[in-house]
């Protein structure tokens, strides 16, 4: 590598210029580029610099360092930040680690610490390095590895296809996507090009593999002597099922250009080929395109105008209505009527980015972090479905993340509308507040308080008053039954706990209310 590009930033002079001695005389092969005093000034020297490493102080005026490494972390994430702190205090640590943030050192610096910290990000800088230059693989012997190698009666003819293995990469992935594309394609255990592309049919041509960006479409060159052809049909039908043979459950897309191309022409058709793909890949799904057949074909956007309609219509009423069940069910029944629709990954990635910024316009969203971290989830998996129920899944799973809050507010307005609608018509058979938390699959304690605050008095206390309240009206319009008879009515079987507690509620026994009544009504004869 490379000098490892580093720059510093804390607000106290003193202590910066040591950190800058500190590191110059500690670190080889290290230059640091830039200080800076406050995070602010930090994110301008990034933009310009582009280092490898940023030492940044935690406490800072203007942007302190858990915020740099927030903006960081967004706008340049293969950026490694070591946070500096004066005194030992782990929650800033863990408060970091949620932004990306690996290193946190106490001031004043160690040197073995500080050693330590950036042979580790050298590794991970080498590592990543190398992950990113593209692969070339080529049949034993191949006149494209030197142009003096071609025939001098002519040039050969080349043919171009291109493979998307899984689906198309999502910017907002996880980091660590590309270590699984790698894994899964070209490392051990991955594709073995020798084995599908030896041997193919008709002319057995040479052949090369070269990695696209990212590693997961592969470009293929096959070469033919001059004035040979190839039938591209048949030669992709084959590679297919070699694949798919070799490789059961995985799934790609492919694209190939049927004519010959010249050798100066290769990477273009390679690039028209990726672009293709980009615009026609539809996410868990197998295709195969032609690229004379297709480059003509406008790119389709109806499904994403019908998606955009109805969120238009139909989302941003139900949150100024608060139905959030209704809301989530409505965004999910967009999700899945687009797959079924065959929508194409582009077009998917406009709605879910519709559909996010919907969300995050209207809601207040506390914890942009983890708010990240939920899409990021969901553009990883969508990047490698193999089943468009992962995808459903996956963005359900996001979509809660925003209104998970208000589900639950909802859920309890509901509960507390349910209770008390059941209670009330029912309160002369209910005799626990076992009995209705059961009836509702709820907690005894989560319904005991829901109603204490619903009503401000106990579920028990309130279907005694309500019972007392329904026997003293009985009594009102008969005053003829007897004491037993409106006992039994309202739910009680024992006629002397029914006395004790009409009297308890009402200041005078059943049969002294009763009398009261019918002294009243002779009063008003």
């Amino acid at each position: 590598m490379a000098k490892l590009r580093i720059i510093v930033a804390e607000d106290e002079q003193r202590i910066l210029s040591s950190i800058v001695s500190k590191i110059e005389r500690t670190v080889e092969d290290c230059e640091v580029i830039a200080t800076a005093n406050d995070g602010e000034q930090a994110l301008e020297l990034v933009e310009k610099y582009r280092p490898h490493v940023i030492f940044s102080d935690i406490k800072m005026p203007k942007m302190d360092g858990i915020a740099l490494a927030r903006e960081l972390r967004k706008r340049a994430p293969d950026i490694h930040v070591v946070l500096l702190s004066g005194y030992s205090d782990f929650s800033f640590a863990k408060q970091a680690m949620r932004y990306g943030v690996s290193y946190y050192l106490v001031k004043p610096l160690d040197e073995e610490d500080l050693l330590e910290v950036v042979e580790e990000i050298r590794t991970k800088l080498e590592e990543s390095r190398r992950r990113s230059l593209p692969q070339l693989r080529m049949s034993g012997h191949n006149s494209m590895q030197t142009k003096a190698q071609e025939p001098a009666d002519g040039q050969n003819g080349y043919y171009v296809l291109g493979i998307c293995f899984y689906n198309l990469y999502c910017s907002g992935a996880s980091e660590s996507l590309g270590e699984f594309y790698a894994a899964s394609l070209d490392c051990d255990g991955g594709i073995k090009w020798e084995e599908i592309l030896e041997n193919l049919p008709s002319e057995s041509p040479e052949w090369m593999v070269a990695d696209g960006n990212p590693c997961n479409f592969k470009n293929i060159v096959l070469t033919v002597p001059y004035g040979r052809t190839l039938d591209l049909e048949e030669t992709a039908s084959v590679l297919r099922s070699r694949i798919h043979s070799r490789y059961p459950g995985m799934k790609f897309n492919l694209c190939y250009r049927k004519k010959q191309v010249k050798r100066e022409d290769i990477w273009n058709y390679t690039h028209r080929i990726r672009n293709l793909l980009e615009t026609w890949v539809v996410p868990a799904t197998e295709q195969v395109f032609v690229l004379e057949n297709m480059e003509s074909v406008p790119a389709e956007m109806e499904l994403y105008d019908a998606a955009s309609l109805r969120l238009q219509n139909n989302i941003k009423v139900l949150f100024k209505m608060d139905r959030y069940n209704i809301l989530l069910e409505e965004l999910m029944n967009i999700m899945t009527y687009v797959l079924e629709c065959g929508c194409t990954q582009k077009q998917l990635l406009k709605i879910v980015h519709d559909i996010y910024k919907m969300l995050e316009s209207s809601l207040m969203v506390e914890d942009q972090a983890a708010a990240a971290k939920a899409k990021e989830k969901f553009y990883t998996i969508l990047s490698v479905a193999k089943e468009t129920r992962e995808i459903q899944d996956a963005f359900s799973e996001s979509i809660r993340f925003y209104i998970q809050d208000r589900l639950d507010r909802n859920t309890s307005q509901n509960a507390r509308e349910e209770v008390l609608e059941y209670v009330d018509k029912n309160f002369m058979v209910i005799n626990s507040v076992e009995e209705v938390a059961e009836k509702f699959s709820y907690n005894y304690t989560y319904v005991s308080r829901l109603f204490r605050e619903m009503k401000g008095v106990s579920m028990i206390k309130y279907l005694t008053e309500k019972r007392i309240g329904a026997a003293q009206k009985i009594m009102e319009e008969k005053p003829g039954l007897s004491v037993n008879h409106v006992c039994n009515m309202v739910g009680y079987t024992d006629q002397h706990y029914f006395s004790r507690v009409f009297k308890a509620s009402t200041g005078m026994s059943p049969k002294e209310y009763r009398k009261k009544v019918i002294e009243g009504n002779k009063t008003m004869e």
